[in-house]
This record gives C-alpha cells, structure tokens and sequence, in this order.
C-alpha cells in the first residue's frame, strides 16, 4: 500500500488507457460527418495554427527561449516578468 493506495498501479494504468482508448475511439466514430472525421481536422488545425504561432512570432520564440534556459532569457533581454 503506498499513498493509501491499495492494489497494483500497472493494472491502474491498463484500466485508465483502455478507457480512453475506447472514447477516443467513439468519439471519432461518433463525431464524423459524411465520412469526414471533425476532431481529426480540428487537432490538426490547432497544431497547424500553434506551430505557426510558436515558429513565426516573436511571442512564441520568446515562450520558447524562456521555457530553455530563464537565465539566458533574462540575458538576451527578453522581458521573462511579463510572462512567467
């Protein structure tokens, strides 16, 4: 028993990936229209749209450099106040 958890955290796990598994998987054959899965094209566009977002503005460059190394942030001048 540890945490005041009985029983074994593998079987824990197994339990909670095959749930989610099974409603990612109804999800998808639920939420489609004329054949065309939405969430699928809804993941994309918003990968589309935060890749663009972190690799092409200053914002999302400064995000990165801060999430790297604080203090070479701070360094470069990058004003790590206003977003930490």
């Amino acid at each position: 028993m540890r945490h005041g958890r009985p029983g074994n955290p593998i079987g824990e796990i197994a339990k909670a990936s095959a749930f989610a598994l099974l409603v990612l998987l109804m999800t998808f054959a639920l939420a489609s229209y004329r054949g065309f899965p939405v969430p699928l094209v809804l993941v994309a566009g918003l990968a589309f749209f935060f890749n663009l977002v972190s690799t092409q503005t200053p914002f999302g460059r400064q995000i990165y450099a801060i999430g790297g190394n604080i203090e070479a942030a701070i360094l470069s001048g990058i004003p790590v106040k206003r977003f930490v």
